[in-house]
């Protein structure tokens, strides 16, 4: 996220007394509405003002930079809805899309409103009772693209039984032992199985290669 320029810029200034924090909080406020409303700008710095400092804020962009939540997204158990705003500076579709990439039941929508900036919600609104009450609005829920028996690659060569065997268990968290113990193969075996299969899907480890079985329907079927 703190790739994108709007978010650069603007975390990478250091307000060094009174009058640039108030200059700063400014420009950040009227950066988030895309400076269409100043009053809610101001506010928006206020508010900033009031909530934190120059040097907390800092230390909050600093220690942002290293968080990172890719490994625990493929556990996220239940759907989950993606919201783009593209009137947003600070937002970005391709950042929503691989957030979407690594779990399993969820959906990107792109709504034109300034929600973030606290001004519109109507659409967020309707998109999430749509999203929540599928049913009550008449609409259906999207089933996880692909198949359970023929997971997309990135190579062009399907998975073969064996490989979507061991991709399964190494989704539901057993170890390479385990996996050999299990399917009565060497250790090795499965260690020239798993680089043949992570190729196939453009996996760089078993996080991102756990990340695909949820999407794609191997984890919790049936041993075969």
């Amino acid at each position: 996220m703190f790739a994108l320029p709007d978010l650069r810029v603007a975390s990478g200034m250091v307000a060094a007394g009174e009058r640039e924090w108030n200059v700063f909080t400014n420009v950040l406020g009227n950066v988030a509405n895309s400076f269409e409303d100043i009053e809610s700008g101001k506010q928006m710095a206020a508010s900033m003002r009031q909530s934190t400092t120059p040097a907390v804020l800092a230390e909050c962009y600093r220690t942002s930079t290293c968080i990172d939540l890719k490994d625990l997204l493929p556990e996220a158990a239940v759907p989950t809805l993606i919201i783009h705003e593209p009137e947003f500076p600070f937002g970005s579709r391709s950042l929503c899309q691989e957030v979407a990439k690594y779990i399993r039941d969820s959906r990107v929508v792109e709504i034109c409103d300034k929600s973030i900036a606290g001004t519109v919600h109507d659409k967020h609104v309707h998109a999430i009772d749509r999203f929540l009450r599928p049913c009550a609005t008449g609409e259906r829920r999207d089933a996880v693209p692909g198949t359970p028996h023929a997971p997309p690659t990135v190579s062009g060569s399907p998975l073969t039984t064996r490989e979507i065997q061991i991709l399964s268990r190494v989704a539901s968290g057993l170890t390479n032992k385990e996996i050999a113990a299990e399917l009565g193969l060497a250790i090795s075996t499965i260690e020239r199985h798993l680089v043949n299969l992570y190729t196939k899907i453009g996996a760089r480890g078993r996080v991102e290669a756990t990340g695909n079985a949820l999407r794609f329907g191997l984890v919790g079927r049936p041993p075969s």
